[in-house]
């Protein structure tokens, strides 16, 4: 794998759209949630950050893109669909909307989760687990890139699920190459962030950091996050005998009917993906070979 750039480039968002609607590419959108940088309370499982992928083709997301402007012409003061806004009601254009606009837009937006994304990544880890396994890395002489600052755990995790894409993203088609695409934070829009090395065929070998307004298809990744992050909040809340808040039976819906489509970056091994990729291929191979012409990448 390629090392970060030290000073990421700015590119062109406009080029960067046409990219994902490109026929035959497959697209992840990578978004994150939590505070680990901030004592959450006793009540909570853990202070942690998590970070989510979503896997699209681009077929799909030309198909999304139609719904997700038909979504905002029903709700014409906002810009974008932003989950703790709209679960949380306090802030924002969703702040000053009643609970059932709230919980229709989510429920919207939940459903095209449902019809569009073939597929989820996350990774999370506790700040006390996170440190012990940056010590034992660090004692092995593990921890690559070299320019990645992993004392901050919010990097590490987001690295970690970086480096995991490649191979457990595309391993059940052959639409490359990747376009992986993050949520800007820290004033960092329409950056193109070197990650991969040729070898790994991801487009432009990069992770493009943009503004989720300008790409929908972030606000999947957020959805996707935010939800796995309050399913902790939840589980705590349980445990102390309070009660939910007004969306949360929507977010659990929601994580119940797609949970089964979502892989921990952590735990799924690598070599079983790289094992079903290679019999996968060996497929493509012997249907090219009918004589009705078969599979078609």
């Amino acid at each position: 794998m390629a090392q970060v750039e030290s000073e990421p480039a700015v590119y062109d968002i406009q080029r960067l759209q046409s990219e994902l609607t490109h026929p035959g590419r497959t697209l992840v959108f990578i978004d994150d949630s939590g505070t680990p940088e901030q004592p959450l309370g006793e009540d909570l499982v853990r202070d942690f950050k998590l970070h989510a992928a979503v896997v699209l083709s681009s077929d799909a997301y030309r198909d999304f893109l139609g719904k997700h402007r038909e979504f905002l012409l029903r709700y014409p003061w906002a810009d974008e669909f932003h989950t703790v806004d709209v679960f949380q009601g306090k802030r924002g254009t969703w702040g000053a909307q009643n609970e059932e606009t709230r919980r229709r837009a989510f429920n919207t937006m939940a459903g095209h989760f449902e019809q569009f994304v073939k597929k989820a990544l996350y990774v999370y880890v506790g700040v006390d687990q996170y440190k012990e396994i940056m010590e034992r890395a660090r004692d092995a002489g593990t921890l690559h890139p070299h320019n990645v600052n992993w004392d901050s755990h919010s990097e590490g995790a987001r690295i970690v699920l970086l480096k995991s894409i490649v191979a457990r993203v595309g391993i059940d088609s052959n639409a490359w190459p990747l376009v992986v695409v993050e949520d800007a934070e820290g004033g960092r829009e329409n950056c193109r962030e070197v990650m991969f090395g040729p070898q790994e065929n991801v487009f432009s070998d990069a992770v493009f950091r943009v503004d989720s307004k300008a790409v929908p298809g972030l606000q999947l990744a957020d959805l996707l996050a935010y939800c796995l992050n309050r399913l902790h909040h939840v589980r705590a809340k349980i445990r102390t005998n309070q009660l939910p808040r007004e969306l949360d039976p929507s977010v659990m819906r929601f994580l119940s009917k797609n949970i089964g489509r979502c892989r921990d970056a952590l735990s799924d091994s690598v070599s079983d993906h790289e094992r079903r990729r290679s019999r996968n291929q060996k497929k493509v191979t012997v249907r090219r070979s009918e004589p009705r012409g078969g599979f078609a990448p």
